[in-house]
Parts: C-alpha cells; structure tokens; sequence
C-alpha cells in the first residue's frame, strides 16, 4: 500500500471517529437536558399539587396565587422534540395542564366576580353576587381536586418517575 493510500485512510478513519464522538455528544447532551425538563417539569406539578390542597383546605375565595405553567410552557415542547412518549403519556400531561389551565381562569373570574360584588352597592346584586362567587368557588374547588387527588395527578406522578429513573 502506498503512503497516499495510508493517509487516505487516516483521514476516513479519524472523520469517522469525529463523527461518532460528536454524535455520542449531542446524544450525552440531549439525555442530560431531557431529564433536567422532565425533573423541571414534575417540581412544577408538585407545586401545583400543593396550591391546589392549599386551596382545597383554605376558605380564600379568590386567592391571588396562580398555578404556574412557565415550564410546562418551555419543557414540554423540549420533550416532545426529543423524547419517545406513548399516547397515554402525552396525554396525560397535557390533560394535566390543561386542568391547571382551566383553575388558573377560575380563580380569574372568582377574582373578577368577587371585585365586582365587592363594589356593588345595591343589595339584591350583592346578594346575586356571593352566589355567583360561590359557584365559581365550588367550580374551582373542583378541579384543585381533579389536580392533586385523581387520576390525573397519579398518572402524571407515575409517569414522571419512570421517565426520571430511565434517564
């Protein structure tokens, strides 16, 4: 063999190489960032867990507090991106937030209602008022339940624990 063929080879070799460490890389990388979202991404449903018991346990009406959803927002798009997720699992998320979603506007509107009643002067419209902020507030009570009692949370939970111990 002569030397341009040795160095012919040198070079298909060592691109190669470059190619597979760079690739092993990204992939090391890419594993890395998916399970700092999905920890990210359970840390948030835990907080919501427990606004919601808050809430569920409190007699605050309208609260100031909201769920929060930045997270969701920034790290769900990541993972489907990026990781291999079931029909159950991406549903299961999303179903999740989107109850979150859902209280989040209630508690809104509790907030509105609750105003309003508040700078009612007439009797009969304050009266109508609690009742309407106290079916909102039932409402509400409601899907704090569906977030940190149900299903939803323990398929969530299930879910996160499996993608963080594989990870």
């Amino acid at each position: 063999m002569s030397s341009g063929l040795w160095g012919l080879l040198g070079v298909i070799i060592g691109s190669l190489l470059t190619f597979l460490l760079t690739e092993w890389h990204n992939f090391k990388i890419t594993k890395n960032k998916l399970k700092s979202h999905w920890q990210a991404l359970k840390e948030e449903a835990e907080i919501c867990k427990i606004k919601a018991d808050e809430f569920i346990n409190d007699s605050i009406t309208a609260p100031l507090y909201r769920l929060p959803t930045m997270l969701y927002q920034t790290s769900f798009p990541f993972i489907l991106a990026n990781d291999k997720l079931s029909k159950e699992e991406t549903s299961s998320v999303i179903l999740y937030f989107t109850q979150v979603d859902h209280f989040n506007r209630g508690l809104d509107i509790a907030e509105k209602k609750h105003l309003k009643r508040e700078l009612t002067r007439n009797a009969s419209e304050a009266l109508f008022g609690r009742t309407k902020v106290q079916e909102i507030n039932n409402r509400n009570k409601l899907y704090a339940t569906e977030l940190s009692k149900t299903h939803l949370y323990l398929n969530l939970k299930r879910i996160f624990e499996n993608k963080l111990k594989t990870k």
